[in-house]
């Protein structure tokens, strides 16, 4: 029995590395996709003003902008965004407005 697990545990140990999940942005095919790839690629996007025109450029960070998108978060985000724009007018009875008292008269 001892003897199985040592072996169990060596292969495991021999067995190949992980493979790292693709990058969607890194992996992309510019081509494809289009400039706005390109530019993110480069990790400079232009600034333009109010016309049109371009000002300058904006450097952005891998660390930042290169993370996995976690959809869960952003599901979440929209709900709360969505959420604030409604009303809220809703309401609950209290001990006063509930009609009857539901016992046998």
């Amino acid at each position: 029995m001892a003897e199985k697990k040592k072996k169990a545990a060596a292969a495991k140990a021999k067995a190949a590395p992980r493979k790292r999940k693709k990058d969607p942005v890194g992996d992309a095919d510019t081509d494809a996709v289009g400039a706005t790839a390109r530019e993110f690629n480069k990790g400079t996007v232009d600034v333009v003003n109010t016309a049109g025109e371009k000002v300058s450029d904006l450097v952005l960070h891998p660390e930042v902008f290169r993370t996995p998108i976690k959809t869960h978060l952003l599901y979440e985000a929209v709900k709360q965004y969505r959420a604030g724009g409604r009303r809220g007018t809703h309401m609950t009875k209290n001990r006063a407005l509930v009609s009857g008292s539901g016992r046998k008269p």
